[in-house]
Protein backbone atom coordinates (compact mmCIF):
# COMPACT_ATOMS: atom_id res chain seq x y z
CA UNK A 1 0.00 0.00 0.00
CA UNK A 2 2.97 2.63 0.30
CA UNK A 3 4.06 1.49 -2.43
CA UNK A 4 1.29 2.18 -4.60
CA UNK A 5 0.68 5.95 -2.73
CA UNK A 6 4.52 6.39 -3.41
CA UNK A 7 3.55 5.74 -7.27
CA UNK A 8 0.43 8.03 -6.96
CA UNK A 9 2.52 10.79 -5.29
CA UNK A 10 4.82 10.71 -7.62
CA UNK A 11 2.98 10.73 -11.11
CA UNK A 12 0.51 13.74 -9.52
CA UNK A 13 4.22 15.07 -8.45
CA UNK A 14 5.31 14.45 -12.32
CA UNK A 15 1.88 15.88 -13.75
CA UNK A 16 1.94 19.06 -11.59
CA UNK A 17 5.52 19.67 -12.30
CA UNK A 18 4.63 19.14 -16.36
CA UNK A 19 1.85 21.30 -15.53
CA UNK A 20 3.87 24.14 -14.01
CA UNK A 21 6.44 24.23 -16.86
CA UNK A 22 3.86 24.38 -19.65
CA UNK A 23 2.51 27.31 -17.89
CA UNK A 24 6.18 28.98 -16.99
CA UNK A 25 6.88 28.39 -20.93
CA UNK A 26 4.21 29.87 -22.26
CA UNK A 27 4.33 32.89 -19.88
CA UNK A 28 8.07 33.52 -21.53
CA UNK A 29 6.79 33.07 -24.92
CA UNK A 30 3.98 35.41 -24.28
CA UNK A 31 6.58 38.01 -22.07
CA UNK A 32 9.01 37.49 -25.44
CA UNK A 33 6.36 38.43 -27.71
CA UNK A 34 4.74 41.22 -25.90
CA UNK A 35 8.33 43.03 -25.38
CA UNK A 36 9.67 42.76 -29.30
CA UNK A 37 6.01 44.50 -29.85
CA UNK A 38 6.58 46.54 -27.94
CA UNK A 39 10.32 46.97 -29.23
CA UNK A 40 8.33 47.59 -32.93
CA UNK A 41 6.46 50.20 -31.60
CA UNK A 42 8.97 52.08 -29.73
CA UNK A 43 10.94 52.11 -33.30
CA UNK A 44 7.62 53.32 -35.21
CA UNK A 45 7.34 55.86 -33.13
CA UNK A 46 10.87 56.84 -32.88
CA UNK A 47 10.90 57.38 -36.74
CA UNK A 48 7.88 59.14 -36.75
CA UNK A 49 9.25 61.97 -33.91
CA UNK A 50 12.54 61.95 -35.82
CA UNK A 51 10.56 62.05 -39.61
CA UNK A 52 8.34 65.37 -37.76
CA UNK A 53 11.61 66.61 -36.69
CA UNK A 54 12.60 67.17 -40.08
CA UNK A 55 8.86 68.05 -41.29
CA UNK A 56 8.96 71.20 -38.52
CA UNK A 57 11.23 72.63 -40.34
CA UNK A 58 8.53 73.87 -42.58
CA UNK A 59 6.46 75.53 -39.72
CA UNK A 60 9.49 77.80 -39.61
CA UNK A 61 9.86 78.01 -43.23
CA UNK A 62 5.63 78.82 -43.15
CA UNK A 63 6.60 82.20 -40.76
CA UNK A 64 9.60 83.26 -43.05
CA UNK A 65 7.33 83.39 -46.28
CA UNK A 66 4.14 84.75 -44.85
CA UNK A 67 3.13 87.93 -46.24
CA UNK A 68 2.24 89.69 -43.17
CA UNK A 69 1.18 89.35 -40.00
CA UNK A 70 -2.70 87.93 -41.05
CA UNK A 71 -0.69 85.22 -43.17
CA UNK A 72 1.55 84.16 -39.85
CA UNK A 73 -1.67 83.75 -37.91
CA UNK A 74 -2.50 82.02 -40.05
CA UNK A 75 -0.87 79.48 -39.63
CA UNK A 76 0.04 79.88 -35.74
CA UNK A 77 0.43 76.46 -34.35
CA UNK A 78 3.73 74.64 -35.24
CA UNK A 79 2.01 71.26 -35.61
CA UNK A 80 5.12 69.06 -36.38
CA UNK A 81 6.58 70.31 -33.56
CA UNK A 82 3.63 69.96 -30.99
CA UNK A 83 3.74 66.14 -32.43
CA UNK A 84 6.72 65.51 -31.60
CA UNK A 85 6.76 66.87 -27.89
CA UNK A 86 3.33 65.03 -27.70
CA UNK A 87 5.50 61.86 -28.86
CA UNK A 88 8.27 62.42 -26.57
CA UNK A 89 5.63 63.09 -23.63
CA UNK A 90 4.42 59.67 -24.42
CA UNK A 91 7.11 57.37 -25.49
CA UNK A 92 10.60 59.11 -24.58
CA UNK A 93 10.22 60.94 -21.86
CA UNK A 94 14.28 61.34 -21.84
CA UNK A 95 13.90 64.13 -25.13
CA UNK A 96 10.82 66.07 -23.37
CA UNK A 97 12.69 68.95 -22.23
CA UNK A 98 14.16 68.82 -25.99
CA UNK A 99 11.02 68.80 -27.43
CA UNK A 100 9.40 71.26 -25.45
CA UNK A 101 12.20 73.49 -25.80
CA UNK A 102 11.86 73.20 -29.43
CA UNK A 103 8.45 74.04 -30.12
CA UNK A 104 9.00 76.96 -27.90
CA UNK A 105 11.89 77.87 -29.44
CA UNK A 106 9.43 78.40 -32.66
CA UNK A 107 6.94 80.00 -31.49
CA UNK A 108 9.14 82.19 -30.44
CA UNK A 109 10.80 82.86 -33.73
CA UNK A 110 7.20 83.32 -34.90
CA UNK A 111 6.04 85.97 -32.17
CA UNK A 112 9.62 87.82 -32.94
CA UNK A 113 8.66 88.04 -36.88
CA UNK A 114 5.02 89.14 -36.25
CA UNK A 115 6.73 91.66 -33.64
CA UNK A 116 9.69 92.98 -36.15
CA UNK A 117 7.35 93.24 -38.97
CA UNK A 118 4.72 94.92 -36.77
CA UNK A 119 7.40 97.62 -35.69
CA UNK A 120 7.91 99.17 -39.23
CA UNK A 121 4.65 98.96 -41.00
CA UNK A 122 5.81 100.78 -44.02
CA UNK A 123 8.78 98.45 -44.96
CA UNK A 124 7.80 94.67 -46.50
CA UNK A 125 7.24 91.82 -44.66
CA UNK A 126 10.65 90.27 -45.57
CA UNK A 127 12.32 93.36 -45.17
CA UNK A 128 11.83 94.16 -41.66
CA UNK A 129 12.63 90.32 -40.94
CA UNK A 130 15.94 90.54 -42.29
CA UNK A 131 16.50 94.46 -40.95
CA UNK A 132 15.68 92.66 -37.21
CA UNK A 133 18.78 91.66 -34.97
CA UNK A 134 15.56 90.03 -33.11
CA UNK A 135 15.06 87.71 -35.43
CA UNK A 136 17.89 86.73 -36.37
CA UNK A 137 18.79 85.95 -32.56
CA UNK A 138 15.20 83.97 -32.44
CA UNK A 139 17.12 82.29 -35.61
CA UNK A 140 20.00 81.21 -34.08
CA UNK A 141 17.88 79.71 -30.97
CA UNK A 142 15.91 77.44 -32.75
CA UNK A 143 18.52 76.50 -34.88
CA UNK A 144 20.56 75.87 -31.51
CA UNK A 145 16.98 73.93 -29.47
CA UNK A 146 16.77 72.10 -33.26
CA UNK A 147 20.18 70.61 -32.95
CA UNK A 148 20.08 70.07 -29.19
CA UNK A 149 17.06 68.00 -30.37
CA UNK A 150 18.05 66.50 -33.09
CA UNK A 151 21.96 65.20 -31.15
CA UNK A 152 19.74 63.22 -28.20
CA UNK A 153 17.43 61.90 -30.80
CA UNK A 154 20.82 60.76 -32.35
CA UNK A 155 22.13 59.47 -28.34
CA UNK A 156 18.55 57.83 -27.65
CA UNK A 157 18.54 55.94 -31.26
CA UNK A 158 20.59 53.07 -30.26
CA UNK A 159 18.00 52.23 -27.28
CA UNK A 160 14.77 52.55 -29.25
CA UNK A 161 16.14 50.97 -32.86
CA UNK A 162 16.44 47.06 -33.65
CA UNK A 163 19.88 45.10 -33.65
Amino acid sequence: MAYEQANAIIAATAALSGVVISLLGNWLLSWQKEEHERKILLRSKYEELAFLVVDSVGDYQKILIADSNQGLLKDSQPVSAQKVEALAQLYFPELMDAADGYRVSIVASRNTCARAAAAKPDVSWIDALGASPTVEQAQLVLEKAKSTLESQIQACAKTYTLP
